[in-house]
């Protein structure tokens, strides 16, 4: 099982914590981080298969991909553009 938490703070940032175990049939490591910068003010976790979660950590980096410092992503981009 998975967990991922997040939550900001009143000091202007946040923080996230996950587990790190990868089960490969009976056998388990603890050696993934699973939660990711994506960009300015903006990060993702993800569960399940490890090549999948990472083409969407990828996806959506260049998805936030943003001109503007002031703002993290367009949102509608995202929405619009990742299925």
């Amino acid at each position: 099982m998975t967990w991922i938490v997040g939550a900001p703070t009143m000091f202007g940032y946040g923080f996230g914590i996950s587990d790190v175990r990868v089960t490969i049939g009976d056998a388990y490591f603890d050696c993934l981080q699973k939660i990711y910068p994506i960009g300015r003010h903006l990060a993702a976790g993800f569960a399940g298969s490890v090549e999948i979660g990472f083409a969407m950590v990828d996806e959506l980096k260049r998805l936030s991909a943003y001109g503007d410092d002031r703002i993290a992503c367009d949102p509608s981009a995202v929405f619009r553009d990742w299925p």
